[in-house]
């Protein structure tokens, strides 16, 4: 009951700050609409820019004098820069007279479920990209995000394509070329694949004749309940692509030692591939990051999707402009501009000066 108390005593004193300071700018806050670690972010209607979000930061904290400078710079820049404008929240007012909270007044953004919600999914990683190759998203996190059309125009297009049988052939043992007509064959196919295979019927039929580790089985199975990893079942075909290269390995030695020696590798790599391929990496584009969802995929691989071009532009002109490096930029820190549709990095709390 005390702790209770002391909670709403909390956050009404939180509601009155609130209130109160954001009478000066002719604002009326309103619900909350997300909370973190360092903070609150509220609803709130301003007379001068309608509809705002207003983030509301403990002071104190290492991390909110950082957050605050991340924006005011970040917002300075907009001016110099068409992409970072277009990628970068407006901010309006950033105030610090309270001694306890510091509020940033931003523009609002929102995602809609449907195109803005897959637009996100296939530019940006997330918790996926983090997993172990035994753990499945539904089951760790409870929330899935499709990543099949992503995958789907990487393996469609010519101008990746090529990236990505020379990224096989480089990370795979020259004893397994023969694999790469099968990856080529696949891919001039795709379509058919994608629209016919409907579920994993057939590809489970196949693997019951194939002597699988337990490792393997779980880089496919969900431990929790037997069944296909969360991803196979959203996008069967993709199972069906990683089938094809055991099944040609098991034609290429009826002994059974190269099966055993490579199978494990083979389906590690697409699984791998399927998780963090995001044209737009967590701390997109620095040289220091060395796995693929760090530092997002090469350009001849991310230049296919038209709408990564701008934001690796806005990034590296917030680095030559602003001196800031992006950093944690995945699935849940971006939102949508609702009157142009732009994507638009939100949480700038991790950047970091260069």
């Amino acid at each position: 009951m005390k702790i209770r108390i002391k909670k709403l005593l909390r956050e009404n004193l939180e509601a009155s700050k609130l209130k109160t300071i954001m009478q000066k700018y002719d604002i009326e806050p309103g619900k909350v609409l997300g909370t973190g670690q360092y903070g609150t972010v509220y609803y709130g209607v301003s007379d001068d820019y309608g509809p705002v979000a207003i983030k509301m930061l403990r002071k104190g904290q290492i991390s909110t004098k950082r957050e605050i400078e991340n924006y005011d710079s970040v917002n300075k820049a907009r001016s110099q820069s068409k992409n970072i404008a277009k990628h970068f929240p407006e901010v309006y007012h950033i105030d610090e007279t309270d001694d306890t909270y510091s509020f940033i007044v931003m523009e609002i953004l929102d995602v809609q479920q449907g195109y803005q919600h897959e637009l996100i999914s296939i530019l940006f990683g997330g918790f996926n990209t983090a997993l172990k190759p035994y753990e499945d998203e539904q089951e760790e996190s409870g929330t899935f995000r499709s990543r099949s059309n992503r995958l789907y125009m990487l393996f469609k297009k010519e101008e990746s394509q090529q990236s990505i049988f020379q990224d096989f052939y480089s990370g795979i043992s020259p004893d397994l070329d023969f694999l790469l007509p099968v990856i080529k064959e696949f891919f001039a196919f795709i379509d058919g694949y994608v629209s016919n295979i409907k579920d994993n019927t057939a590809s489970e039929d196949s693997l019951r004749f194939m002597s699988l580790s337990d490792k393997a089985q779980t880089y496919m199975y969900n431990w929790v309940n037997g069944e296909f990893k969360t991803l196979f079942k959203d996008a069967p075909w993709l199972l069906t692509f990683i089938v094809k290269q055991l099944e040609a390995l098991q034609k290429e030695d009826k002994s059974g030692m190269l099966f055993a020696q490579y199978h494990e590798s083979i389906i590690l790599y697409w699984l791998d591939f399927y998780r963090k391929s995001s044209p737009i990496g967590i701390h997109d584009s620095d040289p220091r990051m060395y796995t693929t969802d760090e530092k997002g995929l090469d350009q001849e691989k991310w230049q296919i999707f038209k709408e990564a071009s701008s934001i690796k532009q806005a990034i590296k002109d917030l680095k030559d402009i602003a001196g800031l490096k992006a950093r944690d930029m995945h699935d849940k820190n971006v939102m949508i501009r609702p009157q142009t549709g732009d994507v638009v990095i939100v949480d700038l709390g991790l950047f970091k000066k260069t």
